[in-house]
């Protein structure tokens, strides 16, 4: 028998948590601050334009968490989703920082990278992620300021080998305006811009009725798209499985607001994915998401997590994801329309702006971000840039989009 170590033990003693202290950060984060008897952790927990309504959800839940022992990880799962009224948005987005920062605080107690803590990675070289580019209206054409050249621009500078583009501007349900022709131009152009060696992922945001995801469909099809993100408003789910017959080769990806394993587990039964978007951050954290793997591993299909949030979200993705034989894709942030939208008064870079060691996002020679070798999520924060966050707060609001009749639609 092998015997613990004095320090072995103290790294298994009980550390309870003392306080929890939520705020919002600029641009539109919220950042959840766990403080223990050995040590301190922090999550994101942001839910995008809705920071009071989250800030809110964790001030209910210090209640129920102060006092109880922080190594048992999944207590804020335990305690706040298996309530009346628990599995909404705001509530699993609270979750999911408390969960994400209580993981980090475990993992740096044990002094190793949190992917080990998961039992390891199966994708032992690292993952890919992709990133966005294009705006909210990409410009078709090859000017500065169009997608492709953008686009071009990006995977030149940045090593990506995947990205993402919003397939249109504000979109009607049903395409009375004649957009769909533009949005096979601007594919047409990004295409012949990068070549056939990068995927090109086109973001519908859940605008369309399902006659205009078809329409959207066959536009884009013959610039050989990757996959199309939530190509319909969630009411009408029930037509992916007839979307993704018709997508044939293209995949078909969705889930972002899908926040339970119920409802994802409806939309792998019906067979109407193949690369699901769970958001870590709210659908619960690391916890949460680690059984969404598990479901889509089962049913032979990928996880690709929606993650347009910080830095802290997206390291928690990756030692989820790295350890998943679902993993695929990542999406990464950095360089976002959203993060630049907002004068807070910053310089520099609004998604590395909280940490000392942005290094660590570097892609290596085949596309891929290796393993991180610090403890915990890897991330090496700045204390001063956090305290300033904090006096500004999370400005940036949701955009709303108005249709040519002045009728208000889905950003």
């Amino acid at each position: 028998m092998v015997e613990l170590g004095m320090q072995d033990r103290r790294q298994l003693e009980s550390n309870p948590i003392e306080d929890i202290v939520a705020y919002g950060y600029p641009p539109r984060f919220v950042f959840v601050e766990i403080h223990t008897k050995h040590g301190k952790a922090i999550g994101d927990a942001t839910l995008e334009g809705q920071p009071n309504a989250v800030l809110g959800a964790i001030e209910d839940a210090k209640r129920f968490l102060i006092g109880q022992d922080a190594n048992a990880v999944t207590i804020a799962t335990d305690y706040l989703t298996t309530q009346f009224y628990s599995n909404g948005p705001v509530t699993r987005s609270a979750v999911g920082g408390i969960d994400t920062a209580l993981w980090d605080l475990w993992a740096r107690r044990l002094g190793v990278p949190l992917y080990q803590v998961f039992g390891g990675a199966h994708h032992r070289k690292g993952l890919p992620y992709y990133c966005w580019e294009g705006g909210h209206t990409p410009k078709p054409g090859f000017d500065e300021d169009s997608a492709a050249t953008l686009v071009k621009r990006l995977v030149d500078q940045r090593g990506v080998r995947s990205v993402k583009l919003n397939v249109s501007s504000f979109l009607p349900p049903i395409d009375v305006w004649r957009r769909i022709p533009e949005v096979g131009q601007v594919a047409a152009d990004v295409r012949k811009a990068v070549g056939d060696d990068v995927n090109l992922c086109f973001d519908f945001h859940g605008r369309g009725k399902p006659a205009t995801a078809r329409a959207l469909l066959e536009a884009l099809r013959p610039h050989r798209p990757f996959f199309i993100e939530e190509p319909m408003e969630e009411e009408h789910d029930d037509d992916l499985p007839s979307l993704r017959e018709q997508a044939k080769e293209i995949y078909v990806a969705t889930g972002e607001r899908m926040y339970t394993l119920g409802a994802v587990r409806k939309l792998i039964k019906a067979r109407g994915v193949d690369l699901i978007q769970t958001d870590l951050v709210h659908c619960g954290g690391p916890s949460m998401l680690r059984k969404i793997n598990a479901l889509a591993e089962s049913a032979g299909i990928g996880v690709a997590p929606h993650c347009p949030l910080s830095v802290i979200a997206f390291m928690a993705c990756y030692h989820t994801m790295v350890t998943s034989s679902a993993g695929c894709l990542l999406e990464c942030a950095d360089g976002i329309h959203y993060n630049t939208e907002v004068d807070d008064g910053y310089s520099g870079n609004p998604w590395t702006r909280p940490i000392l060691n942005p290094e660590v996002f570097q892609l290596d020679n085949e596309g891929l971000m290796p393993l991180p070798t610090g403890p915990g999520l890897g991330l090496t924060f700045n204390e001063e840039q956090l305290e300033a966050g904090k006096k500004i707060g999370a400005a940036w609001q949701r955009p709303t989009g108005r249709l040519e009749t002045g009728a208000v639609c889905r950003w």
